[in-house]
């Protein structure tokens, strides 16, 4: 039988520890606490009756098409409680749908819409959709030393990822607000291994809500207008022409 020198052991042993102390590279990202929105997607079957109920639904946030993720962590906030306290009617949400070209056969298709949550005075003319406008996207201030060791395990995961994209975002981050969620940052920045169910909350009296269709993230950045897009702010309801 071969005899391993103990030194190889030693060694072996030393790199086993220090692989599984090192923090896991994060590439399942979901919303982090400083992004102006959270986005979600729902099928245009669903979507008159969740936007015009009463009470309260969920949002399930879907990362950019072009996220790494699968094989490392995860961090963020997977999910947002909506209080749906003031909301349009089926009948106004529907004929905006309709006049903003989302809808042309009929509500009862599968066809997933992007949902895109931002806080109601974001300003839609300055700035540009589908920019996160995250200047601390490391993960929020004030994480404890523990967690704080996490944040060069967080990728910056744009939605869209052109040079003048890039710029934009960074060049307004600083006067563009995080979405105002009420949740508790030192639970969002919180680095793990696996999914865990994390919420965070806001009502339809503070937010902007962005109803999109088939988006081409780089045709809209390049040119807003051509957005296919409904805007709820509580109960007002229209189609999204107003963009420059």
């Amino acid at each position: 039988m071969r005899v391993v020198d103990k030194s190889v052991i030693a060694l072996c042993a030393t790199l086993l520890v220090s692989l599984t102390a090192w923090p896991v590279y994060a590439t399942n990202i979901s919303f982090m606490p400083g992004d102006a929105f959270f986005h979600a997607e729902i099928d245009l079957k669903d979507l008159v009756e969740t936007f015009a109920q009463a009470g309260r639904f969920e949002l399930s946030y879907v990362p950019p098409k072009t996220a790494v993720g699968n094989l490392g962590g995860y961090i963020g906030m997977q999910y947002l409680e909506v209080d749906n306290v003031s909301r349009p009617s089926e009948e106004k949400l529907a004929d905006a749908l309709q006049r903003a070209g989302i809808v042309s056969y009929g509500l009862d298709r599968r066809q997933p819409i992007s949902v895109m949550v931002y806080n109601r005075d974001f300003d839609l003319s300055r700035n540009r959709i589908f920019m996160k406008y995250n200047e601390n996207w490391r993960g929020p201030v004030g994480l404890s030393p523990i967690q704080d060791q996490f944040r060069m395990s967080i990728q910056y995961e744009p939605f869209l990822k052109t040079y003048e994209a890039v710029v934009h975002d960074w060049g307004r981050s600083e006067v563009v607000p995080g979405l105002a969620v009420e949740v508790d940052e030192a639970v969002a920045g919180e680095l793990r291994d696996k999914p865990k169910k994390i919420a965070g909350k806001i009502s339809t009296d503070k937010t902007t809500i962005l109803l999109i269709d088939s988006p081409n993230t780089k045709a809209i950045f390049d040119k807003p207008s051509s957005a296919k897009m409904v805007i709820l702010r509580g109960q007002e309801v229209s189609p999204g022409k107003s963009l420059r």
